[in-house]
């Protein structure tokens, strides 16, 4: 759980661990080796795990000589290893909050929807759920939401949130663009634990880094 391969939230004096990640760890394939650091998570996602823009994005995130060769070195792993491997990319907590408070909540500035909030922009193959959310905000911005919307822990959560790591250089880097890129999204859709999302997930991922990894 130090390393966020575990989902959990503590109650009480005891953790309640999210079953559907302990499956996705019990099945993930231990040759992906350990998961990256959240720093070096955003350096793979937004270089499509070393393929594209990587100097640019070694520079915005001052990556050393041998990061960038690690980073690099990503576009030779399976797509079947690469959820593991960016697994420590945020804090996902699931709520419940009213279903005519989520337009507003999906277009709060300083986040960036993702998941089941972006298919359309992705041309995913699912039906869009109106009473249903995912975004990204940035640690720290939580409580506010919280607090402004109401939002609630019960059986039947409809918002993912999922909190960014608090670095500067990313902060800086997400305040350029209006979306996350599509394998953002994917990786969201594989850790939905519903089947035919995670499929959808699996078809988005593979669109973007190619069937042959």
């Amino acid at each position: 759980m130090a390393q966020c391969d575990l989902d959990a939230e503590r109650v009480g004096n005891s953790l309640r661990i999210d079953p559907l990640s302990l499956a996705r760890l019990q099945t993930s394939s231990r040759s992906a080796s350990r998961s990256l650091s959240p720093r070096m998570c955003w350096a793979a996602l937004l270089t499509k795990f070393g393929t594209v823009n990587v100097a640019y994005i070694g520079d915005a995130f001052a990556l050393s000589a041998s990061e960038r060769g690690r980073l690099v070195a990503l576009a030779h792993r399976h797509s079947h290893e690469l959820p593991h491997l960016v697994k420590r990319r945020a804090k996902t907590t699931r709520w419940s909050v009213r279903t005519n408070y989520l337009a507003s909540l999906l277009a709060l500035p300083n986040s960036w929807t993702s998941g089941e909030s972006a298919i359309e922009r992705h041309n995913v193959n699912l039906t869009v759920r109106p009473d249903r959310g995912e975004l990204y905000v940035f640690s720290g911005h939580l409580d506010d939401i919280t607090k402004s919307f109401s939002l609630r822990k019960d059986d039947t959560p409809n918002l993912v949130i999922h909190e960014l790591p608090d670095f500067l250089t990313l902060k800086n880097y997400l305040a350029t663009i209006d979306s996350l890129p599509a394998v953002v999204t994917a990786f969201d859709l594989i850790d939905s634990g519903e089947p035919r999302t995670r499929t959808a997930g699996i078809e988005l991922l593979n669109r973007q880094v190619g069937f042959t990894r």
